[in-house]
């Protein structure tokens, strides 16, 4: 337990006074995230039967219009592995993601936390790991995050995002969650 309090204590002496310092969300600037996280399926049926959650990895550059919105570019790979008794698929479903997003923050940049919102539009590629047969579709998400500052130019976040992928018959969806680190020059 005291271990606990002294890590408690140790995070608000060394990450809080690195918080007040003004963060670089300035119009005109750049950021570059790295994150990873999970892939959640949502439907349809036939797509959830044969695959479960997977882990992917994913990085993002943004362009800041205002300390307030922003637009980026990501590309995620988010795999999706097969479920037990689904055999005649074979292997992982490769899903890769490019994307271009809108971001609007809430919060202004010399807050220790934020909250922001994003909304846009993706390019999906899905190819199973085994055969030939792969879909691209376009697709649209949306999501929100929380934002911490560690330092004046460096940012760990969690963000929270809805896939709705325009494939043929039934439309395939999933969420994902991610961590990571963005650094803001």
């Amino acid at each position: 337990m005291r271990t606990g309090k002294m890590l408690v204590v140790a995070v608000l002496f060394c990450v809080v006074p690195l918080a007040v310092v003004q963060a670089q969300r300035t119009p005109g600037s750049i950021s570059l995230a790295a994150y990873g996280g999970v892939g959640l399926l949502m439907g349809p049926d036939s797509f959830k039967d044969y695959w479960k959650m997977g882990i992917g990895l994913g990085a993002e550059i943004r362009y800041n219009f205002t300390e307030y919105s922003c637009v980026g570019i990501s590309f995620t790979y988010q795999p999706f592995g097969l479920k037990e008794g689904s055999a005649e698929l074979g292997g992982t479903l490769k899903m890769h993601i490019l994307s271009g997003n809108f971001v609007q923050y809430f919060t202004s940049p010399d807050n220790p936390i934020c909250l922001y919102a994003t909304l846009g539009g993706g390019y999906y590629m899905m190819k199973p790991e085994e055969g030939n047969a792969s879909e691209d579709e376009s697709g649209l998400n949306g999501g929100a995050a929380l934002e911490m500052m560690v330092s004046r130019d460096l940012f760990l976040f969690a963000e929270g995002k809805f896939h709705y992928v325009f494939t043929e018959g039934d439309h395939t969806s999933f969420i994902t969650i991610m961590g990571g680190i963005r650094w803001a020059p």
